[in-house]
């Protein structure tokens, strides 16, 4: 009895060990796993905020015009009515176009882009003169723009004014070239200088001029991109007249081409 139940005590001694030995075995085997890898933390992108573009405009161009147009109430009182204003789009006021020649010269006259050119080869230095379908004025105030498009620098253009049957007339001209202007009168036959060649700073070289008169009676001023340049006093022609634009190419055998536009006639009614 005793060697069974000792038997039975080491049966029971050898189990214990056993499931000792087999738990230290399970501990130390998962003691050389390896370790569970951390979860990587979720990345929650932060929006930045999208920068709003600021517009900053590109520069817009202001024309500016080179000369500041005159009207009958910024130089006189008179607020005479618009008889007239020609831009060159038509020739409905019948101004001269066409190409002639003759012993004096050639001329060759158009409306195109708006504006009434002039292209003349002078022979023998004469002037010339062209005009719209109108009725003759006494008092006025005339104006319009021109410009030496091409050809000779010794050129005078502008206005003529008073025309008569007989042909007789008053000038106004300039000269790019030499920035120069004049005031003459052509009667019986005779020319005679009015204000003779004269200076003016006022005067735009290659860009378009505005020529203006104002005509009341004997007075008559006379004015250049805006500018007064000179007043006279002169009764020979005083009679109502036609009027419009002129040149005068200086030496023989020169060529030039001078384009108007804007012409406008004030006049009371």
């Amino acid at each position: 009895m005793k060697n069974q139940s000792t038997c039975s005590r080491n049966k029971m001694i050898l189990v214990v060990w056993g499931a000792l030995v087999l738990f230290s075995l399970a501990c130390s085997a998962e003691s050389l796993l390896p370790p569970s890898p951390t979860p990587k933390p979720t990345l929650t992108e932060t929006p930045t905020s999208t920068p709003t573009a600021t517009f900053t405009p590109a520069h817009t161009a202001t024309f500016t015009p080179t000369f500041t147009p005159l009207a009958p109430t910024e130089i006189s009182k008179e607020n005479w009515p618009l008889v007239l204003l020609d831009t060159f789009e038509n020739n409905d006021n019948a101004w001269e176009t066409g190409v002639t020649t003759d012993e004096d010269e050639t001329k060759d006259i158009s409306i195109v882009d708006g504006v009434y050119r002039v292209d003349v080869t002078d022979i023998h230095g004469v002037m010339n003169s062209f005009g719209p379908a109108i009725d003759p004025v006494a008092d006025f105030f005339l104006s319009v723009e021109g410009k030496r498009d091409s050809g000779t620098a010794n050129i005078d253009y502008g206005l003529e004014y008073r025309i008569n049957d007989n042909y007789e007339s008053y000038m106004f001209c300039i000269n790019e070239g030499k920035k120069t202007f004049w005031v003459g009168l052509w009667e019986s036959h005779i020319w005679s200088y009015l204000i003779p060649e004269k200076k003016s700073a006022s005067i735009l070289q290659g860009k378009f001029n505005q020529i203006a008169v104002k005509a009341k009676g004997p007075q008559m001023s006379f004015y250049i991109n805006g500018k007064l340049v000179g007043e006279v006093n002169d009764s020979r022609l005083s009679a109502p007249g036609t009027a419009g634009v002129m040149i005068d190419i200086k030496n023989d055998n020169d060529q030039g081409v001078i384009v108007f536009d804007n012409f406008k006639l004030y006049a009371p009614k």
